[in-house]
């Protein structure tokens, strides 16, 4: 409730507010602390000529189109060698092997192939968000009891129906804990694109391009709009969840009591 928001906001406005304190009393060194009051400045100033709203539409647009791209193929993958037993043995110790890679490892190897454009960039993020999403839609999968599925046979299900109407519907509570898990693996994603790939326009090219030109309080920015944006994907993916899994929180709600 509103005592919970409270508190949890105490510790940072106490920190900005000592920060602040110490930064105007020049208690820290200005170069590489700089006041919250600056850093404000520096964003307002950004705002003003137009680059923040570009640096933050660059990477927002990549990290969801990454994220919906590696988690489309991380379920549909999932579920294909959850479902079929010949899939699992095509695929699965391959991605294994694959997963062991490095994603930042592949990026030469990816701008050989694709050159160094938009999509090169997305399929980095998607790559990312792949493994969380598919690891864990398989697991949900294979904790479905198998009668179910059998059922599903009995009754002359197609594989697909069997997927959509008894996989997919028992396998979504951990289908979304891998989505939750890839959100922070994206933004790693995103940052490696923008470092690796060549980049015009995004919030760690924004800080890259600061650091270049001593602009300290803009890097700071780029920290809070990467932990702004970290948190609001979150609180989005949740919100997704209880609308698609709402036997999960009347479950959690009753063992509460």
């Amino acid at each position: 409730g509103t005592k919970r928001i409270v508190l949890a906001l105490l510790f940072p406005i106490l920190l900005l507010v000592a920060w602040e304190y110490a930064a105007q009393n020049r208690l820290i060194p200005l170069i590489l602390f700089p006041a919250p009051s600056t850093i404000w400045k520096s964003a307002v100033a950004l705002y003003d000529s137009g680059r923040l709203g570009e640096h933050l539409a660059a990477s927002v647009t990549l990290q969801l189109t990454g994220l919906v791209l590696g988690s489309v193929l991380g379920v549909a993958l999932g579920l294909v060698v959850g479902l079929l037993r010949v899939a699992e043995d095509i695929f699965d110790s391959s991605l294994v092997i694959l997963q062991s890679i490095p994603t930042m490892a592949l990026i030469p190897l990816f701008i050989i192939w694709f050159g160094g454009d938009q999509g090169t960039r997305v399929l980095v993020v998607a790559l990312s968000v792949f493994f969380p999403v598919y690891v864990n839609t398989l697991g949900g999968i294979r904790l479905t009891d198998r009668k179910l599925v059998e059922v599903g046979r009995i009754l002359d299900f197609r594989p697909l129906e069997i997927a959509l109407r008894i996989l997919v519907p028992h396998a979504l509570p951990q289908i979304f804990v891998g989505i939750r898990q890839s959100l922070k693996m994206a933004w790693v994603g995103v940052v490696a694109a923008e470092l690796l790939i060549a980049s015009s326009a995004g919030i760690y090219f924004m800080m890259m391009e600061a650091r270049s030109f001593g602009q300290t309080p803009v890097v700071y920015l780029g920290l809070l709009l990467f932990a702004i944006f970290g948190v609001l994907s979150d609180v989005a993916v949740a919100r997704v969840e209880r609308a698609a899994v709402p036997w999960t929180r009347t479950a959690s709600a009753g063992a509460r009591k």
